[in-house]
């Protein structure tokens, strides 16, 4: 009875070492990702594009303390783009903060044109992937949080 008692111990035992010596461990999703953001007036004779967007600076996990300066909102200094505008690609951490706003704006001030009928589109690409779109008149916005299991829209 020792015998078999002292052989099951021995093969649990080595049954034990070798599940622990295994690479057992599951696939986990890359913790940051590539992100890019496109937008695009339907008119671009008549319209240029004023488009604002973060870069994740912020988290979801994070709270910044004091009295946090604003980030400058685009790279343009607030000058209207023409269209299509196409970001350079950035990384993001899990928890990224992403948004990207477009507004079309006339390219003659002095011209009075129906801005109202303006399209346009704003997309959102994360590793080379469409990720979401948006369309307006005049204006489009997309929000959301980055995470690698998907998208958190808000």
């Amino acid at each position: 009875m020792k015998k078999i008692l002292s052989s099951l111990l021995l093969i649990s035992s080595l049954f034990f070492v070798s599940s622990c010596s295994k690479n057992d461990e599951p696939d986990v999703p890359s913790q940051t990702a590539t992100v890019r953001y496109e937008a695009t007036v339907d008119d671009p004779e008549n319209f240029k594009i004023k488009v604002n967007y973060s870069k994740g600076e912020y988290n979801a996990g994070e709270k910044p303390s004091g009295n946090p300066t604003i980030p400058p909102l685009d790279e343009n200094n607030g000058e209207p783009y023409e269209s299509p505008f196409v970001s350079e690609s950035f990384q993001v951490k899990s928890g990224a903060l992403l948004w990207l706003s477009a507004t079309a704006e006339s390219r003659d001030e002095n011209l009075i044109i129906d801005s109202q009928k303006a399209i346009v589109e704003v997309r959102l690409y994360i590793d080379d992937k469409l990720i979401k779109s948006s369309k307006g008149n005049k204006y489009a916005l997309i929000s959301c949080l980055y995470y690698p299991s998907g998208i958190i829209d808000f």
